[in-house]
């Protein structure tokens, strides 16, 4: 039976800087305090979103804080995302080129063919991802560098072992290794720059839903690199916003209809939303392309 993005389980990482002055207490790293007034609303037991030090943050006068969400899934885990984010946004958190969000997505450890799937699926559209995220900042960090390593592109997928040995870095835009590593059983998306504007992380997670999902559901892999005269360009179009497009067209578009299986079942939170937040993001990217050349 197709797997569903309804049906997979997710969580996000939201990376801020806080006033001191906020009232609230933050754990430590990888030890989060619970946040007992944050919405349960789609959550799995009812469990809490935490508050978690980052030393990687560095926002001038304000605490780093990593608020992590816990394990969503469905239209009521993108309802609890979107709630979430305007409470952060009311303790007055701030975003720089320091911070980021994460997206997890449930995957399954024992299937590698399906890895494989999901690896060159997100090297194929590699730039078009670092687009999504409207700034140049991400893809020259250190903290979400590229997937596309020789050892990646040339990995065979026969046995655990050498897949993880192969995918050990965590710091890289798709981040494999705590799946292969048994830590948990999710896929990591780290490119996503940081924001607490809950239709950017909506997007952004609605996508790699659909990325896992497609990854999921196909029967062959991507193509490693993508030719740039595969992906027609229309007058007036940066390359960014060109190749997010055919992204999505590629996740969402069949025979020029929207694919059934990847409905997310919200009246607000459909293709149309997500497209619209993504490439709005995409011309943004492509903006600051233009400003480097003046």
């Amino acid at each position: 039976m197709p797997h569903n993005v309804n049906n997979l389980t997710f969580g996000v990482e939201i990376e801020t800087g806080l006033p001191h002055s906020a009232s609230i207490s933050i754990g430590g790293y990888h030890n989060g305090r619970t946040l007992s007034d944050f919405p349960v609303r789609g959550t799995m037991n009812n469990t809490k979103w935490k508050a978690s030090a980052d030393s990687s943050i560095n926002v001038p006068n304000h605490t780093g804080c990593e608020f992590v969400s816990p394990i969503l899934k469905g239209v009521d885990g993108l309802e609890n995302l979107a709630l979430a984010c305007e409470r952060i946004k009311s303790m007055g958190a701030k975003v720089n080129t320091t911070t980021g969000v994460h997206v997890h997505v449930s995957f399954p450890s024992n299937d590698l063919a399906a890895l494989r799937r999901l690896i060159h699926l997100v090297a194929h559209w590699e730039a078009a991802m670092y687009a999504t995220t409207g700034t140049k900042s991400r893809e020259r960090s250190y903290y979400c560098r590229s997937i596309k390593t020789p050892d990646a592109r040339n990995a065979t997928y026969t046995n655990h072992n050498q897949c993880r040995n192969t995918f050990a870095d965590r710091y890289r835009l798709l981040n494999v290794s705590g799946l292969l590593g048994g830590g948990r059983p999710t896929v990591e998306f780290r490119c996503f720059s940081g924001s607490t504007n809950p239709k950017k992380i909506i997007a952004w997670t609605m996508l790699c839903l659909s990325l896992v999902e497609a990854a999921l559901n196909g029967s062959r892999a991507k193509q490693w690199d993508m030719p740039e005269t595969s992906v027609a360009r229309e007058r007036g179009e940066g390359r960014g916003e060109k190749l997010v497009k055919a992204l999505l067209n590629d996740l969402w578009v069949w025979n020029g209809k929207s694919r059934t299986a990847a409905q997310f079942g919200h009246a607000t939170y459909t293709h149309a939303f997500a497209r619209k937040q993504l490439v709005k993001l995409a011309r943004k990217y492509d903006e600051m392309d233009e400003a480097e050349c003046v």
